[in-house]
């Protein structure tokens, strides 16, 4: 068994979070990396959704810390949230609501509250002070843990992962500490819209509870400006 497995706080903690989940009507069994994997859209008539982000679980960063050294978070929403917190938009283009993106893993908020960029630059931002728990082998996606405890998926393309991380260098690595407006990711726009994949850029708060509210920007955005207000 894997080492991360066999740990009591993971085990404890992925029973918190699909209870959580459960109770929103779905559940997030695990986020790998893998071209053979289905579409998640095949899969929410099963109740269960699979959506492969990296070599490793995105569940277990989240859920278990100590990976990085870290103290293991509440996610019961029992952990305070600071009232008003903002996440700057990572990327200049337009920005609109998570509703409206051509995903249903996204536009159903099955991942969690957001918004998304129809980019008009290629380099990609942090939203937050934070640090970068988790990168995605394919390098089109990462999530950071906000230094105010909000862990937060920045993704870049929608079914981007077939591109196999050509269009993308990383400008950060994992357990890196970041600052809001540092780059993060360099992408090739033009590569990524000549495969036929639209390069909307996904930023999504996956700690929130059903209390929380988001409110999102919509309309022109510049890299660095508020995109998302998390009360």
């Amino acid at each position: 068994m894997p080492r991360w497995r066999s740990s009591p706080s993971w085990w404890t903690s992925s029973r918190r979070c699909c209870r959580r989940r459960q109770a929103r009507g779905t559940t997030l069994r695990g986020l790998r990396d893998g071209s053979a994997a289905p579409r998640p859209s095949a899969l929410l008539s099963c109740g269960c959704f699979c959506w492969f982000l990296g070599e490793r679980c995105l569940l277990m960063a989240v859920a278990d810390k100590s990976a990085l050294g870290e103290d293991l978070p509440a996610t019961d929403g029992s952990r305070p949230r600071p009232a008003g917190e903002v996440l700057l938009s990572p990327v200049s283009g337009m920005a609109m609501r998570m509703s409206d993106v051509d995903d249903p893993v996204f536009s159903s908020g099955m991942l969690g509250k957001g918004a998304a960029v129809e980019p008009s630059s290629g380099v990609v931002c942090s939203p937050a002070d934070g640090t970068v728990s988790v990168v995605a082998r394919a390098k089109h996606a990462l999530c950071m843990t906000t230094k105010t405890g909000l862990d937060v998926l920045v993704h870049v393309g929608i079914d981007s992962v077939g591109l196999g991380g050509a269009p993308f260098d990383l400008l950060c690595d994992e357990g890196q500490v970041v600052r809001g407006g540092q780059p993060l990711m360099r992408t090739d726009l033009d590569a990524i819209r000549g495969a036929g994949v639209p390069a909307t850029v996904m930023v999504v708060v996956m700690s929130t509870d059903d209390t929380s509210k988001v409110e999102g920007h919509l309309g022109p955005v510049a890299q660095g400006e508020e995109l998302l207000r998390v009360i």
